[in-house]
C-alpha cells in the first residue's frame, strides 16, 4: 500500500522496485530485534558447538513456527580453512566477451556482470597453486563481516558509513558485529573421501543440521556417520562455524565484487574501512598481499550507483580498482570443491 501511494504517475518499473523494497523493509522490522539479537548472542560465543541454536530457541506454547524459521533466518554455516585441507581459492576473470569457462577450471561461484561487455568472474578452487587459470588472482585468509548495528530497527533500512575522514570502529566495539575469519594453515590435514562430502556440504549448503544430514543421505553416508565425521571435521580446525542471517531475507540483495591493487598496510586500512562501512563484506586478500578481492552486499537496485562510486572514489585514493555490479549469480560449491578434491 505504501509503494503504490509513493509511485504516483511514475514507471511500472518503477512500483515494482518500489513494491520490493518495501516488502524488504517490512520483513527487517518483523525479525531484526531477534534475529540481531540471537546473531550477537551466538556470535560472542567463543567455540560454539554444533546444533547450538536449538539451545537459544526457545520452545513455548505457540512458537513451533518461529521455531522452524529461525534456523533458515540465521544460517548455520562452515567456513572451510581452505589452506589447510590442501585447497587454493582464486579470482579470474575471463578475457572472453562470451563468458564461457572451461571444464577443468572448478568453478565454485559464477558472477555475470551487469555491462555486458565485461562478461563474467569467477571464483573456484584448485588443488595445486600452478592449476589455477592464468591471469587469476589465488586468494587467502578469507574474512567475513556482517555489522548488523547498520540496521534501522524501526524502519527496516540499511545504512552505510563509508569515507576516509572519521575514525574506523572496531568489531569488538559492537556485540552484534559478527566477524568470521579462515583458519590459518598451520599444516595441512588429508581428508578421507567422506570427509571431503561433509565438509563440500556444510559449506555449500547452510543451513539447520538436519537438512544437511537429509542431504548426506543420498551420498549414502548414514545421519551417525555424518555426525561423527562433522565432529571429527570440527576438532582438527578443517572449517570455523558460525550464525550468519541470510543476507538476502535482510533485503541485501544486490552485489558488487571488486578488485582493489595497492600497498600492503593500505589494503589493510581499507579492509577495515570497507568492513564497518558496509552491513556485509567479504574480504580476501592475495597470496602477495599486493590485491585483495572485495564482495560487498547492498539493498536491492544499490548496486549499480555503489560500484560507480566504489570504483571512482578508490581510484582517486590511489588504489588500481575494478569494481562491478554482478547482475546474476549462479553457484556450484559442493561440484566444485569435490572435482578440486579429486584433480
Amino acid at each position: 500500500h505504501q509503494a503504490v501511494h509513493d509511485w504516483e504517475d511514475q514507471e511500472a518499473e518503477t512500483l515494482g522496485r518500489l513494491i520490493v523494497r518495501s516488502l524488504s523493509q517490512s520483513m527487517n522490522v518483523a525479525i531484526s530485534n531477534e534475529v540481531v539479537s540471537l546473531a550477537g548472542r551466538l556470535s560472542r560465543i567463543s567455540r560454539p558447538r554444533i546444533g547450538d541454536m536449538k539451545r537459544y530457541v526457545a520452545r513455548k506454547k505457540g512458537d513451533g513456527l518461529r521455531a522452524i524459521a529461525m534456523p533458515w533466518i540465521l544460517h548455520e554455516w562452515f567456513l572451510p580453512s581452505f589452506r589447510r585441507v590442501g585447497l587454493t581459492r582464486y579470482f579470474w576473470r575471463p578475457g572472453t566477451r562470451s563468458g564461457k569457462v572451461p571444464r577443468k577450471w572448478h568453478v565454485c561461484d559464477r558472477m555475470v556482470l551487469r555491462d555486458p561487455r565485461r562478461g563474467v568472474a569467477v571464483i573456484g578452487l584448485s588443488k595445486e597453486d600452478d592449476e589455477i587459470p592464468p591471469e587469476s588472482v589465488p586468494l587467502q585468509g578469507q574474512r567475513v563481516s556482517f555489522r548488523l548495528s547498520l540496521l534501522d530497527r524501526s524502519s527496516g533500512i540499511w545504512r552505510t558509513s563509508f569515507d576516509f575522514k572519521s575514525r574506523t570502529p572496531s568489531p569488538e566495539s559492537e556485540a552484534s558485529w559478527i566477524v568470521i575469519e579462515e583458519h590459518a594453515a598451520r599444516r595441512q590435514i588429508d581428508l578421507t573421501e567422506q570427509e571431503q562430502i561433509v565438509l563440500a556440504a556444510g559449506w555449500a549448503f547452510p543451513g539447520p543440521s538436519g537438512f544437511r544430514e537429509t542431504l548426506l543421505l543420498g551420498a549414502t553416508l548414514p545421519q551417525s556417520t555424518a555426525r561423527a565425521v562433522t565432529r571429527s571435521l570440527y576438532r582438527r580446525s578443517a572449517f570455523t562455524l558460525h550464525y550468519v542471517p541470510d543476507v538476502e531475507l535482510c533485503g541485501l540483495a544486490d552485489k558488487v565484487i571488486m578488485l582493489v591493487e595497492g600497498p600492503k598496510r593500505e589494503l589493510e586500512a581499507l579492509r577495515g574501512r570497507l568492513e564497518a562501512g558496509f552491513p556485509y563484506c567479504v574480504t580476501s586478500p592475495s597470496s602477495d598481499k599486493n590485491s585483495m578481492v572485495v564482495e560487498i552486499r547492498t539493498p536491492f537496485y544499490s548496486g549499480q550507483h555503489l560500484a560507480a562510486y566504489l570504483q571512482r572514489v578508490l581510484t582517486d585514493k590511489g588504489f588500481n580498482t575494478q569494481a562491478f555490479s554482478v547482475d546474476a549469480e549462479a553457484r556450484s560449491r559442493f561440484g566444485g570443491m569435490m572435482a578440486a578434491f579429486q584433480q
